[in-house]
């Protein structure tokens, strides 16, 4: 397992606070409130990562600390998660709940196939932080609407719609008359369907924070992903073959590897490049899974990604070409 220091003292400093070290999975800590270490939460009488009680102290502050009967990761994983922790476990081990952990819409069916967009993980701006300190019956019905009213306040869910205009015959300049006539992801809309390879949102793919550990009980975002990985991914294929949708739509060059994963696409898929404004963009286009799939460049954000009318029309104009829409 690997090892926990102290940064004050892996800094050269000096620690006078005697160090607690959970016997079980070795993490320390030193008790106090701004460390850096953020493994600890109040009021610092227990172990962050394995939910234990502190069962060891040593003094000698900077020292190597190890567990003395460190758990297997199953063992700690079945045993020692908060309550909240196997609340969240459970809702994403459950196959049958799968649409619950979407943002919306329509699986379809292999007589009406929709369409899937898929992300890699829910956002999470300031203003759903602030509506989450302070929650309301009134907001928490707007989400699980899923409106389209509300759904372009979001500029992704904007993107994402000129990019379904688009893909349908349109035009990136269609899409509000597109969302209001299509209804795409809403509340008992059909044709369309929103999630994400990864259910806990974050503003930023490399973001993870106490809070996330607290919910998932892993202490790491690799560690959570791959635990994901093992258990959410074959509920998404299983999905994916029951639904057949006509096309899915992967958000996100970065996890390439995932989307084809959860299409049993097992061949390279052909890859095209183009540029708008110097900025080059990447689109993949799987047809050997089960279903066609098409992986583009996130729907908002950097220079890379399809921030733009032009560059949503060229990754259409290929989807289309291609899959033959």
């Amino acid at each position: 397992m690997k090892k926990i220091y102290c940064p004050v003292v892996r800094k050269g400093g000096k620690c006078a606070v005697l160090l607690k070290t959970c016997r079980y999975c070795g993490v320390v800590s030193c008790d106090i409130s701004p460390c850096p270490i953020r493994y600890f939460s109040k009021p610092y009488n227990k172990c962050r990562r394995c939910g234990r009680k502190w069962a060891g102290f040593r003094a000698d502050s900077g020292g190597r600390i190890s567990a003395m009967k460190p758990f297997k990761r199953l063992e700690r994983n079945e045993f020692m998660l908060s309550d909240a922790a196997v609340v969240f476990r459970h809702q994403i081990q459950d196959g049958a709940g799968f649409l619950s952990t979407c943002d919306g819409g329509d699986p379809g069916s292999v007589e009406e196939p929709s369409v899937w967009l898929l992300g890699i993980e829910p956002g999470w701006s300031l203003a759903d932080e602030a509506t989450d300190e302070v929650p309301s019956p009134e907001a928490e019905q707007r989400l699980r609407a899923y409106s389209i009213e509300l759904q372009l306040e979001w500029p992704f869910n904007r993107n994402a719609f000129k990019l379904l205009a688009t893909v349908e015959g349109g035009s990136p300049d269609d899409y509000r008359e597109f969302a209001k006539r299509a209804q795409p992801f809403a509340l008992n809309s059909k044709g369309y369907l929103k999630g994400n390879l990864f259910p806990v949102p974050f503003n930023n793919v490399g973001a993870w924070d106490e809070a996330a550990t607290a919910m998932t009980g892993f202490a790491t975002k690799d560690e959570y992903q791959s635990w994901v990985r093992e258990v959410r991914f074959p509920i998404l294929q299983t999905w994916i073959e029951r639904c057949r949708p006509r096309l899915l739509i992967g958000s996100g060059i970065s996890h390439l590897a995932d989307f084809l994963a959860i299409t049993s696409a097992d061949k390279k898929p052909s890859e095209f490049q183009f540029e708008v404004n110097g900025h080059s963009k990447r689109v993949f286009i799987g047809k050997n899974g089960v279903v066609p799939v098409a992986i583009v460049p996130h729907l908002s954000g950097g220079i890379h990604s399809l921030n733009s009318n032009q560059s949503i029309a060229q990754t259409a104009a290929i989807i289309r070409s291609e899959l033959g829409i």
